[in-house]
């Protein structure tokens, strides 16, 4: 956060005139702005989709609540709970099929699960409040913990006797490789930004996901994608900041820090991803966003993704709402199939959308 210097009260007057005039300067710099990047930015086709399913809860013991991380596996998936501690797991008709964890600072428990992935047959699920990541066999049962290095967020990837983070340093490239003993073996990772005025102070962190022989990484606070070697060279860089509706909220985003400044006010963080999801070569990315007509933050966009190509192709946005009329805003979710698995934060439900287009 930045702090800012409000304006002397001895000068109220002469000080309130010159804030007008910065304000109007910076609405005409702004509009100046939105009419060049709207005039170089592309319009990629969106599709409204609403959920053909809604999961309150899985059974009459069980509910989800605060799902930080959604992952599918051969037909199951997996839920972060993290207000109850523990990843579940459903089948593809959301019954229960295991509880991985409980409650608490010992072996087997956790205290703010964040992201899991499955890998030989095992369960591996990071642990942030108690700085490890737990691993079990896939019927539940508990076989160890990597105390370690922990990637922030708790998103990581695993490729063979590698796992591969995201963590916040400010003398250290941000992301990092270690073995699965939790031993550091590599850092690497891109510092420099596309959007300099934005963010100024945010250290990057990324959404990791796994393509084959590389690493995709998806800036949250920046709207870049980066490919990585496992051996941490870069490969391309894709800026996706002249899609329409993120040039749209670059925009806003600009002006209501500008307003900020003026006004003597804190500037906060912008985040352009929210969460990401590979299937194949089709990247999903959460984007964060603001309806305009309401002046709220949107979290119901999807961008799909082909990363299969030497360049990465944007295909669609996908603008997930709601059948009964009321509010969405998600912040986790997979990709099983032809269906998309999304947590939202305001009903506290599973909601199932068909992308079978």
């Amino acid at each position: 956060m930045i702090n800012e210097t409000k304006v002397n009260q001895h000068d109220y007057k002469f000080s309130k005139l010159k804030n007008m005039k910065r304000t109007l300067l910076a609405i005409l710099a702004v509009s100046f702005i939105g009419c060049v990047n709207n005039k170089n930015s592309i319009n990629v086709e969106t599709i409204s989709l609403s959920p053909y399913k809604k999961i309150e809860q899985i059974n009459d013991t069980t509910f989800l609540s605060l799902i930080m991380n959604i992952t599918e596996n051969k037909g199951l998936v997996y839920f972060s709970d993290l207000k109850n501690n523990r990843i579940v797991c459903v089948d593809s008709n959301y019954k229960l099929v295991h509880i991985f964890g409980s409650p608490g600072r010992g072996p087997a428990e956790f205290n703010f699960p964040g992201g899991a992935f499955v890998h030989n047959n095992k369960l591996y699920a990071v642990d942030e409040g108690n700085n490890r990541i737990n691993i079990f066999d896939l019927t539940g049962k508990y076989i160890n913990n990597i105390k370690g290095i922990i990637p922030f967020k708790g998103r990581f990837i695993i490729n063979d006797s590698m796992y591969f983070g995201s963590s916040l340093s400010r003398d250290s490239p941000p992301i990092f490789k270690a073995y699965l003993n939790g031993e550091l073996v590599q850092r690497f990772g891109n510092v420099n930004r596309i959007l300099n005025n934005i963010n100024t102070k945010r250290l990057k962190n990324y959404f990791l996901e796994s393509w084959k022989d590389q690493i995709i990484a998806i800036v949250d606070s920046d709207p870049v994608i980066e490919r990585y070697t496992i051996d941490g060279k870069l490969v391309s860089t894709y800026d996706y900041s002249n899609i329409e509706y993120i040039a749209s909220y670059i925009n806003l985003t600009k002006l209501e820090d500008k307003k900020n400044r003026a006004a003597g006010e804190l500037i906060g963080t912008h985040m352009f991803c929210l969460n990401s999801y590979i299937q194949g070569d089709k990247l999903f990315l959460l984007l964060a966003g603001r309806d305009k007509q309401n002046n709220k933050q949107e979290m119901n966009r999807i961008l799909m993704l082909d990363v299969g190509k030497e360049k990465i192709v944007p295909i669609k946005i996908l603008e997930l709402k709601n059948n009964n009329g009321k509010q969405v805003g998600y912040y986790s979710f997979c990709v099983s199939g032809d269906k998309l698995i999304a947590y939202d934060c305001y009903s506290y439900e599973i909601h199932e959308f068909s992308i079978q287009f």
